[in-house]
């Protein structure tokens, strides 16, 4: 079996655009929620599960809240317990490839896998219940593949959940202030020790320094 080269490449670059897509209201409509049921539903019955209860949230923030609520566990351990839903779908694309031009008995499992992760964020899943996050509402890029905002929040969610990244680096929410303040920046706070993350403190450097707020 031969893979096309550009042929792959068309499916890489599809599941990237389902990674980076929007949903203007943060819910999902009723042709989704139905397609999600029907994917959830199928592959429960693989594992021999009955059909779950299904919780819908606003974004991963919520989602992660409720299933550590739910399963009296830790927020990182939630975090660590994560599906990531459409974020999969780089990984997913070479499958999704594989299925739809030499189909096997498993062509049916991935098509399921590829319809649900293109339509949720981070997913949690669980014999009883399944719980189903919202895509975000915002997303700033560069082109077509570098999430960037240097004026503010990258990735937005209905519930008001953010999330700061400058070239692919995802800036912690307590750096925030750096990026989108007004104010002159102390040089000193930039100094090495002073973030710990070394790629985090360059593209905050970069920034500021471009907005000509270094003191």
């Amino acid at each position: 079996m031969t893979l096309t080269t550009n042929k792959t490449d068309e499916y890489i670059f599809k599941a990237l655009m389902l990674g980076l897509q929007t949903e203007s209201t943060g819910d999902f409509s009723t042709a989704d929620r139905q397609a999600i049921q029907d994917s959830i539903k199928y592959l429960y019955a693989l594992s021999n599960f009955g059909v779950p209860e299904i919780y819908y949230t606003r974004s991963p923030k919520e989602g992660m809240i409720l299933y550590a609520y739910m399963e009296n566990v830790s927020i990182a351990q939630a975090t660590d317990e994560a599906v990531y839903g459409n974020q999969e779908l780089y990984w997913l694309s070479y499958h999704k490839y594989k299925a739809d031009h030499f189909p096997t008995k498993s062509s049916a499992i991935v098509s399921h896998l590829w319809n649900l992760c293109s339509r949720v964020g981070w997913c949690w899943f669980t014999p009883r219940y399944a719980i189903i996050s919202a895509l975000p509402v915002e997303v700033h890029t560069i082109g077509d593949s570098i999430i960037h905002n240097p004026n503010g929040p990258a990735v937005r969610y209905a519930d008001g959940f953010e999330v700061y990244v400058l070239n692919n680096v995802r800036i912690p929410s307590r750096y925030a202030h750096l990026i989108i303040g007004n104010d002159n920046i102390d040089r000193r706070l930039l100094e090495a020790g002073a973030i710990e993350d070394e790629q985090v403190r360059e593209e905050i450097l970069k920034v500021i320094t471009k907005k000509g707020g270094l003191v």
